[in-house]
């Protein structure tokens, strides 16, 4: 027996594996590497230098709302630069950042303190 058409060599094309083990290789080094990133720190320095080029423009700050979220306090603490912030916000910030700085003021909140009213 005689096949009635000659066969042919197929080509095959790896383009699909390649690409699925490119993006496998990518998002696994994404996800070995982010952990280790302090993004807290990455997104202070950034706001910091934009606050250096925009100027020392000290913004009006209303006396009863935190002034990293705009809320009333929860636990209201007073930071060095006596800005007023919710405990959360303020321990939240400085625990991921030690270098973190006032929103208003640009000044290194070193320690917070209980606001006593």
């Amino acid at each position: 027996m005689t096949p009635s058409r000659p066969q042919v060599l197929r080509e095959l094309s790896y383009d699909y594996m390649n690409r699925e083990i490119i993006w496998f290789g990518f998002s696994e080094f994404l996800f070995s590497v982010l952990p280790l990133l302090n993004l807290q720190s990455l997104k202070n320095s950034y706001n910091k230098i934009l606050h250096s080029l925009v100027g020392d423009r000290e913004t009006s700050v209303a006396p009863n709302v935190c002034v990293y979220c705009n809320g009333v306090p929860v636990l209201p603490q007073v930071s060095t630069c006596r800005h007023l912030f919710c405990y959360y916000c303020i321990a939240a910030n400085v625990l991921a950042d030690s270098n973190f700085p006032c929103p208003v003021c640009n000044e290194r909140v070193a320690d917070f303190t209980c606001y006593i009213v």
